[in-house]
């Protein structure tokens, strides 16, 4: 198709009087020939492409570089399961939307890999082992991501500069690699996000405001660390935060006053920790007398050797007789299990391709063991279903009171 019959098609333009307006013609007619010529791409010969949603579809082929070109109309661009090491500026389309890198080998992301990709909205480079280290502008300039995956990419810092800017971002996964500590303020331009994963890592100790600018996280992943303290001031602010998981850590108390700044907190689950129940656990204790809708695991004692085995939630006023601060009397059965969701939404991503592929993932926790990985594939809701969050929690009471 010559320029001349592609403007023809465009109401308004008349390419036969660009004479006259030149500079106005041709600042038109560039973008559309631009964007006509990359329509004509052809597919790289390994991959599938759809038409609609453009899709490049070129995961599972052992590839060592991202295929070039790639369609330049394609906005779901799969490269997951294959051998890719490096990514640089200029390899995908400014239209890609949903970008999948997971199970790669990239060990090396030149400066401006994702530079120019306005609308992408979710971007996975979980499971790659070897991911170097990641610079505060590595995402810069992604101010349409609404879902990143990091998981199970051996980080061990990340900087406090990296997700500025990401206004959109819903859903965050860093599970599984090997974070000590979050440095203050990492948070604070994520106040939309609603999912935050941290499980699987080598977390030792949440001070004050580690979660600050999450005004509207719902659901908070911190099993599975090495947990050992927590401040009081831990979670202040998380005041939208439904679903707290602390659980197969080494906590041997837990400020009552960090949960008291969780007036949202319906589902929080504490057990595989060696909870000393003495004087150290009175404020916990008394925060769950003055919580009894709150539905939770067993939070069993370690120690002292009188209380081994009890669930702290069951201890009365005398097992703690030796605590003299002030507990606020029971305004309700302990043992019972109640819950009231509130309704929840989850990002749908794009539908699977044509070809039937289909990503699928497991959303599974395995009571007193690991968790389960949220990860390897969620086209669709990344989060966690309120059902079998409901079912886990009322199997686990029952299975263990």
């Amino acid at each position: 198709m010559s320029g001349r019959v592609w403007l023809s098609m465009r109401p308004g333009l008349d390419f036969n009087n660009c004479s006259l307006q030149y500079l106005i013609c041709f600042s038109l007619f560039l973008p559309l020939s631009l964007s006509y010529h990359s329509s004509l791409t052809p597919c790289p010969s390994l991959c599938t492409c759809y038409p609609s949603p453009p899709t490049a579809s070129c995961q599972s082929h052992n590839l060592s570089r991202v295929p070039s070109p790639l369609p330049g109309l394609a906005r779901r661009v799969f490269l997951q399961n294959n051998q890719i090491s490096e990514l640089g500026p200029g390899l995908f389309s400014p239209l890609t939307s949903v970008l999948w890198l997971f199970s790669n080998r990239i060990s090396r992301l030149r400066p401006g890999a994702f530079q120019g990709l306005e609308y992408l909205e979710e971007l996975d480079l979980g499971n790659n082992p070897s991911l170097p280290p990641l610079q505060p502008d590595t995402f810069s300039g992604l101010n349409s991501l609404r879902s990143l995956h990091l998981y199970r990419c051996h980080i061990h810092r990340l900087p406090a500069d990296l997700f500025r800017g990401l206004h959109s971002l819903r859903y965050l996964y860093l599970q599984h690699n090997r974070l000590t500590g979050l440095p203050d303020g990492l948070f604070r331009d994520l106040s939309n996000l609603t999912q935050l994963f941290l499980h699987g890592n080598l977390l030792h100790s949440l001070p004050a405001g580690s979660f600050f600018g999450l005004a509207n996280l719902d659901r908070l992943l911190l099993h599975s660390n090495r947990l050992v303290s927590v401040s009081p001031a831990a979670f202040r602010g998380l005041s939208s935060l439904t679903i707290l998981f602390l659980f197969n850590n080494s906590l041997p108390s837990l400020p009552g006053d960090s949960l008291r700044s969780l007036p949202s907190l319906q589902f929080l689950r504490l057990n595989g920790n060696p909870w000393h129940c003495d004087c150290s656990c009175r404020s916990l204790w008394g925060w769950f007398r003055s919580s009894p809708e709150i539905s939770s695991s067993p939070v069993l004692c370690a120690s002292p050797p009188a209380l081994r085995g009890r669930d702290l939630r069951s201890l009365e006023e005398r097992d703690l007789r030796f605590c003299t601060s002030h507990i606020p009397p029971p305004t309700g059965n302990l043992s019972s299990l109640s819950f009231s969701p509130k309704p929840s939404s989850f990002y749908r991503g794009q539908p699977a391709p044509a070809d039937g592929e289909v990503r699928e993932w497991e959303d599974m926790i395995e009571e007193g063991t690991d968790d389960g990985d949220i990860e390897n594939g969620a086209s669709d809701s990344r989060g966690l279903g309120i059902t079998l969050l409901v079912a886990l929690f009322v199997w686990d009471v029952n299975t263990n009171l």
